[in-house]
């Protein structure tokens, strides 16, 4: 019986929150390199761009010929030449056979390093974003390990091609070394009323990161492995949502539940189907705190999707 219950719960999440069309190509870095990529000393490399938004590759850094960025195609933005890297590696993945390295070497005076956009994997995205919705974004990632790196968090971005603000997410790399998922929502609506000449319908996509500097002003290498993206319209299908029910809420990192009546069991799981509290409560009131990410909160029956951001 319990492997029914587990299975059908399985399935239902897989339906309700995995249904949803991931908005990037080519997620998993699986696509023949030569499409995406220049060799260089015999590495698969991304084509570098000097902007978010141009439409042309640039031709040094790596050496390659111009080429226009197409949607769906995955480039480097970086703030100087051979400092920065986005390599595509078959050694080390979450799943498949690849996953990209985005890389900022040490030991140069390149300036500009220790901010995040200085050093950019992104992609513009083949479907423009729809500013009444909320987007998930998720990244499977981890820090590589070479000795010494900075890398500790990473930015998850969007932005259109209109205003060309950026709409970012720090996310602390809290998995160090070992392969974690990370999310994060984008809230279009908000974001358009506080920036109301945004136009999304070409939309752009991705991650950057950061360094240290030495005493000496040089760069200290930063390092991180990723593979799996995904963007996926919010729809909450199936659930009840933080907006439809005053049970369920979420305050400062933790899930409140109010309105209980006593001796009723509580449980949430993540989003890969496994429980991460459970309990009979007997309070009106119960707060749960828990990590970043997406749950299910099950009371009575009731499943409610919560986020915490």
């Amino acid at each position: 019986m319990k492997k029914i219950i587990t299975l059908l719960f399985s399935a239902f999440l897989l339906t309700s929150l995995t249904g949803a069309q991931n908005l990037v190509t080519n997620p998993g870095f699986e696509n023949d390199p030569s499409t995406f990529t220049v060799v260089e000393n015999t590495t698969n490399v991304l084509m570098r761009v000097a902007a978010l938004q141009d439409a042309t590759t640039q031709t040094t850094s790596p050496t390659a010929i111009a080429t226009t960025v197409s949607a769906g195609m995955w480039v480097k933005k970086a703030a100087n030449s051979g400092y920065v890297k986005g390599v595509v590696v078959t050694t080390d993945f979450h799943s498949g056979t690849s996953c990209l390295n985005l890389k900022i070497n040490s030991n140069t005076t390149q300036t500009g390093l220790n901010f995040w956009y200085n050093c950019v994997n992104l992609q513009k995205l083949t479907t423009g974003l729809n500013a009444t919705k909320k987007y998930i974004a998720s990244v499977w990632a981890r820090a590589d390990d070479t000795s010494g790196n900075q890398c500790n968090q990473l930015v998850l971005f969007v932005t259109d091609g209109v205003l060309k603000t950026n709409y970012t997410k720090t996310i602390s790399l809290t998995g160090g070394t070992t392969w974690t998922q990370y999310q994060t929502t984008f809230d279009l609506p908000t974001w358009v009323t506080n920036n109301p000449t945004a136009d999304f319908t070409n939309s752009y996509f991705g991650v950057g990161i950061t360094t240290n500097y030495d005493s000496n002003s040089k760069t200290l290498y930063s390092g991180i492995l990723m593979d799996d993206f995904s963007l996926t319209e919010d729809t909450s299908t199936g659930l009840s949502s933080q907006a439809q029910t005053s049970l369920v809420t979420v305050q400062n990192g933790n899930v409140i539940i109010n309105g209980l009546n006593g001796n009723q069991q509580v449980n949430i799981y993540n989003i890969a189907g496994s429980r991460v509290f459970s309990q009979m409560v007997n309070d009106s009131r119960i707060s749960v705190p828990l990590s970043k990410g997406i749950y299910i909160v099950n009371v009575n029956s009731k499943n409610t999707k919560v986020i915490i951001d």
